[in-house]
């Protein structure tokens, strides 16, 4: 059984690497676009044809180096390769970001254990929460009320309020750093 470890060669392989499915996928091409991620911070372990184990880095727009890893997958049975992976890649990036289900932990997850093999360590969990256009909104039980944001200036105060609560949490000093106006240019406020 042949183990082939590397990188994408460019934005061609981008089905390969997608053949795990993940809520990032969707992103990839766009954040290659945009500067946020390059072929070489795009990595695959390939055995006899089949992807074992993927994993990705993300940056700001002209980083030089990556600001974390967000993407790790692993199929059953592929533990090794992961963590094959993880050490030959060699990109240095402090975090791991990871969206998971609400009830993520009551599974078993082979990138976990490549994580923890690998030296990583849960440092904050976060959650995903999307709310899909023509989706019905719960009726109000007047603990929580949806509604649509007033103007950008609304949905950015909101979130530089919740960031900083998460104290030093790698998102929030992210976001510190570049500054809250940065978001005014990447979110869509279109209903």
């Amino acid at each position: 059984m042949t183990l082939d470890i590397r990188p994408l060669t460019g934005p061609g392989e981008l089905d390969l690497f997608n053949s795990f499915e993940y809520a990032l996928n969707e992103e990839i091409p766009g954040d290659l676009s945009a500067g946020h991620r390059r072929p070489e911070w795009l990595w695959v372990a390939v055995r006899d044809g089949r992807v074992t184990a993927r994993a990705a880095w993300w940056s700001r727009h002209g980083d030089e180096k990556p600001m974390f890893m967000d993407i790790l997958d692993v199929a059953p049975g592929h533990l090794d390769d992961g963590v094959q992976l993880i050490e030959a890649a060699a990109v240095h990036a402090p975090e791991y970001v990871r969206f998971v289900p609400p009830d993520w932990r009551d599974h078993g997850h082979d990138w976990l254990h490549v994580l923890e093999r690998s030296g990583a360590r849960i440092f904050v969990e976060r959650l995903r929460l999307q709310w899909q256009p023509g989706t019905p909104v719960r009726p109000s039980t007047g603990r929580l009320v949806f509604r649509e944001p007033h103007d950008a200036d609304e949905l950015i105060g909101l979130m530089e309020r919740v960031l900083d609560d998460l104290g030093n949490v790698p998102m929030a000093a992210a976001f510190a750093r570049a500054g809250y106006a940065v978001l005014e240019h990447q979110v869509d406020m279109t209903w």
